[in-house]
Formats: structure tokens, sequence, C-alpha cells
């Protein structure tokens, strides 16, 4: 029995002695992983610091100092194409192009977009509207909007028919039909192409006294006679008769006179040859 006992106790004590070993490995290994852990910690501290905000502030400064050296001194830049879009088939492409050519070779980086707009605004008045635009890294898209035309012009001194555009530029295309025609009187030079006859102000002046005349006084338009060095328009009625306008007053001031004296001048069972509507609070006529 005492046998017994001992080698129990022995078993027991070997038991408690590989229990015991084996728990000591647990904080060993524990340890070990916290170090590691605490090393990966101070790794990106240390690296975090490497990124501080001076730091990416003169990395920054640094590639944008390499860019503007590299924009500055490379002909990568450099303006080598010009495309020209438009809007019109008698848009001159060509022309365009010429003058685009003096642009050349400039830094597209820094090419100055509204000095080539105000120059081909100049150059072409019957551009309405240029844009551009850039194709990088070495080309520019020109966008041009004509000015439609708007009227068919007739100058008595050349016998020559001409399309005036809305803006009043001689437009450089053939005339066309569908247009109302302006007749032009004591002008003695032929008009060129490009050429600023008539101002935008003048042209509305006259359609809106084309208008008056069809919807309210009921006289219709056969002929309109354009004074460009007097400055008067005079509308031809379809009996023959003509009404003088000052285009530097108000013309549908003068027009409504034609309502007030349109009984006393018999304007409609009677024919005229003219109805002189330029003199304030005055209307002159002259009978047949």
């Amino acid at each position: 029995m005492i046998r017994k006992k001992q080698s129990s106790a022995r078993r027991r004590k070997y038991f408690l002695l590989d229990s015991n070993q084996t728990v000591r490995k647990k904080p060993k290994t524990a340890r070990n992983r916290a170090l590691n852990t605490l090393a990966k910690l101070r790794f990106f501290r240390q690296f975090g610091s490497l990124l501080k905000a001076s730091t990416l502030l003169t990395l920054a400064c640094a590639f944008m100092l390499l860019f503007t050296l590299f924009a500055l001194f490379s002909p990568y830049f450099d303006l080598k194409k010009v495309e020209v879009k438009r809007d019109n088939p008698h848009l001159d492409v060509q022309a365009v192009e010429n003058l685009m050519a003096e642009f050349y070779g400039q830094n597209l980086l820094f090419i100055s977009q509204s000095t080539i707009e105000e120059r081909l605004l100049e150059t072409f008045p019957e551009f309405r509207e240029v844009k551009l635009s850039e194709h990088w890294p070495d080309s520019l898209v020109v966008e041009v909007v004509l000015s439609p035309p708007f009227y068919q012009v007739l100058n008595e001194f050349d016998a020559t028919f001409s399309v005036l555009s809305e803006d009043g530029v001689v437009l450089r295309q053939e005339a066309t039909e569908g247009l109302p025609v302006l007749k032009i009187l004591n002008y003695e030079q032929s008009l060129k192409s490009g050429e600023k006859f008539a101002t935008a102000q003048v042209l509305q002046a006259i359609t809106d006294l084309r208008t008056l005349f069809a919807e309210d006084l009921k006289i219709e338009v056969a002929e309109i006679r354009y004074l460009p060095i007097a400055y008067e328009v005079h509308l031809v009625s379809d009996s023959g008769t003509a009404f003088w306008f000052d285009l530097r007053s108000d013309t549908q001031q003068q027009a409504r006179k034609i309502e007030l004296v349109s009984d006393e001048i018999n304007l409609y069972t009677q024919p005229l040859e003219h109805v002189d509507l330029r003199i304030p609070n005055q209307v002159f006529w002259k009978p047949l």
C-alpha cells in the first residue's frame, strides 16, 4: 500500500512539473508578441514623422519648380497646330489660319487667349463670337460664329449686290434670295467684304419700321432706300409714296405721326410723291 501511494505521489509531481512548464511558456509568447507590436507601432510613428506638412510642402514645391522649368524651356507645349471650326461655309478658313500663324511657337501654358480673340474680332468684323480651347500639348481650336445674313444690299453707285449681316458688316458671300433688299443711294464707293457698313441699331430701326408699316399702318413696303451720308431711310409704299425718316431721331415716334395726318393728307385715297416725317411735331407732304 505504501508503494502505491508513493507511485501516485510521484505521478502527481511529474504532472505538476509538466503543467508548470506549460504555463511558463505562455507569458514568454505573449511578451514576444507585445514587443513585436510595439516595434511595428514605433516604425509607423517614425514613418509618419517623415510625412509632416513641411516635408510634403517641400516635395510639392520641388515638383512644381521642376514642372515650371520644363514648361518654360521645353518646346513640348509650344503652339504648333490650329484647327478652325465654323458654323458657316462662307468663312475664309485660310485667312484665319494665316492670322493665327503669328502665334505659332508661343507656349500654350502662357499664351493670352483674350489677345487672340480680340485680334480675330478686330481683323474680321463679320465674326460675332470667337471661342478658343486648348488641345494639349500643342494645339488650339478656334470656333467662329458669324453674324447671320440680314439684308441684301443693292449699291446704286456700281449696281452690285452684297449681303449685309445683322451687325451691319458686308459678308464674304454672294447675294442670296429670300432676304429683304436695301437700296443704297448717294454713296459713291463700292462696298468691300468685311467692311463695317452700318450699325446694328440702324438696321434694327429699319426693320422695326417695316414691321410697323405692315402691322399697324397696313401699308405695304415695296422698296427700302438707305442714305448713309444723310443718315436717312425712305420707305416706298406699293403706291409709290416715299416716307422719309431721320435715323438720328426716334423713328417709331416719327412713324406715329402718319396716323395723325392720314385723313388730312388723304393718304389712302390720293397718290403722294413723298411724306416728310423728319421734322419734330410737323409733317410735310407733296402730292403727285
